[in-house]
């Protein structure tokens, strides 16, 4: 019996052993997971099984989701910095603390390039560049090929052609997009002629084509003077306003028109590129230019007797259709050298002090206008004998003919008229032969008609009346205009020291307009009711 319960007994003590064996003890190690993200707001990490501790060896999983702007970057603790599992399987073997970290997905705006623009410049060119707080700022000069990080104010100062962006980089690591492109040309070399300039329209009588070509694209500048001029500066061509665009290396055609005719003139061209850079003076170019003229028009007088018998020539002449005009003789103003002050070889040729003088001055004579004169067709007023001869020896030797006139001593170089070959003044015999209507004229009281209101401008207010455009009224039987009226006439006949003049003016009565009437002036008296009208021997 006492050995059956020590049986028992033993029994009893293995049962207790083995229950104890197989009970949840503290001898199995446990560890703790713990899992934040680094910044709050940012996201959150779910956990997978959520256990307060984990047994040795047991398998988590952490999925990490951002929130708003923000996305899972990486892990960091524990060793596991820099991973970047999303979800991230853990096999528990310790204790383990780890952050998720989320950054801002979204990329900066641009930054913005100050202080400089697109363009060609003949000088060092400077930019600024501003963007968000704390972030990298970068700048390109190649359009985005390679990078420069950008600290301060930057010059460009190489002569070549620069394409500028910009980029920034924030603290999160999201890259802006580029800035527009800048392109920027510092140049500063002055541009070069490839060719001319060099006439290639020969002038007329009131234009003349020039062809120039230079080394990059820019404008040309030139400026027009009348012949004598022997250099001008590179800023004085400019200055005078005439320009034209020019493309480099492409031929380009500038005609320059509002010419006077046959006049010489030293033109002066300077090129200037985009960027600015003038030509130097040493560069300025001069094409010299002569324009050639037409003379008015004229009419044949054949020689005879006029139908009343009291004048005849025994020569042919010609006569100007119409008296001559303020446009025509202001092209022999600025043509002949005659200064500001209506001079010329000693007398003065035009008053140009009279209030009455319609021609101004301004670096080149032009029509000013005035109350007795009021569009630029009317005859020229305010003219002594002398600027009539001195017009006439200018207009001569334009068409390469002799000129009529001494001007050592203002007479005609033969008292033989008929072997004349320059324009001159009529002499009063010519002058009446020609108003009459020549040989076959109808003996008339006024030049081609009994009626004066027919052909003459005359006897208005002298105060409030004026010279009328040439050519409007009726012509004489040989086509010539305005003998009666408008404007007296100077003749190449001498009265005294005086001069003859003929055919009374827009503010004479109608016996002044007589074809016989004529009175005598002082050469060197101008006025502003006399003019003239050309004559020469044919």
């Amino acid at each position: 019996m006492k050995k059956k319960r020590i049986t028992i007994l033993v029994l009893s003590l293995i049962l207790l052993l083995g229950l104890v064996g197989c009970s949840d003890d503290d001898s199995v190690k446990k560890y703790n997971l713990t899992v934040e993200p680094k910044t709050d707001g940012t996201g959150e990490v779910t956990v997978e099984p959520l256990k307060d501790k984990y047994e040795e060896g047991k398998e988590v999983t952490l999925t990490p989701n951002g929130k708003g702007e923000h996305n899972f970057d990486h892990w960091e603790g524990s060793g596991y910095d820099g991973n970047t599992d999303n979800p991230l399987i853990l096999e528990m073997t310790s204790d383990i603390t780890l952050v998720a970290v989320f950054k801002d997905s979204i990329a900066p705006s641009s930054p913005t390039i100050e202080g400089i623009s697109a363009g060609k410049y003949n000088s060092n060119q400077t930019f600024t560049i501003s963007g968000v707080n704390e972030a990298k700022i970068e700048y390109s000069t190649d359009g985005g090929t390679s990078w420069t990080e950008y600290s301060s104010e930057v010059t460009l100062s190489e002569e070549k052609t620069y394409d500028l962006v910009a980029r920034q980089t924030d603290e999160a690591g999201n890259t802006s997009s580029n800035t527009a492109t800048i392109t920027v040309t510092i140049d500063k070399t002055a541009p070069d002629w490839t060719t001319g300039p060099n006439i290639t329209t020969t002038a007329d009588t009131s234009s003349v084509g020039i062809s120039a070509q230079v080394d990059e694209g820019g404008t040309v500048y030139y400026k027009v003077i009348f012949d004598g001029i022997t250099k001008l500066t590179a800023s004085e061509v400019k200055s005078a306003g005439n320009s034209t665009s020019i493309s480099a290396d492409i031929e380009k055609e500038i005609t320059i028109d509002s010419l006077n005719a046959g006049t010489k003139y030293d033109i002066f061209f300077v090129a200037e590129d985009n960027a600015g850079n003038l030509q130097s003076d040493s560069i300025v170019k001069k094409v010299d230019v002569s324009t050639t003229i037409t003379a008015p028009e004229m009419v044949t007088v054949l020689s005879g007797t006029a139908a009343d018998g009291s004048t005849s020539i025994d020569y042919d002449i010609e006569m100007g259709k119409y008296e001559i005009t303020h446009a025509e003789f202001i092209k022999f103003l600025n043509s002949a050298g005659v200064t500001s002050d209506g001079s010329y070889e000693g007398k003065e040729i035009i008053d140009m002090d009279a209030i009455d003088c319609a021609v101004g001055y301004d670096d080149r004579f032009y029509f000013a206008g005035s109350g007795k004169a009021k569009v630029e067709n009317t005859p020229v007023i305010e003219v002594t004998w002398y600027g009539a001869v001195a017009y006439y020896n200018w207009l001569s030797e334009h068409e390469g003919l002799t000129p009529a006139y001494d001007l050592n001593n203002w007479e005609l170089k033969t008292s033989d008229k008929s072997v004349l070959e320059g324009y001159r003044l009529p002499t009063a015999n010519e002058w009446w032969y020609a108003a009459r209507g020549g040989a076959d004229g109808d003996n008339t009281t006024y030049a081609g008609s009994d009626n004066i209101d027919e052909v003459a401008w005359y006897g208005e207010d002298w105060n409030i009346g004026s010279t009328h455009p040439v050519g409007e009224l009726k012509a004489n039987e040989l086509g010539i205009y305005d003998i009666s009226g408008n404007v007296w006439e100077w003749s190449n006949t001498p009265y005294g020291s005086s001069r003859v003049v003929l055919g009374g003016s827009w503010g004479s009565d109608a016996v002044s307009c007589e074809v016989d009437n004529f009175y005598a002036s002082d050469p060197s008296f101008g006025d502003f009711y006399r003019g003239f009208r050309l004559t020469k021997t044919k």
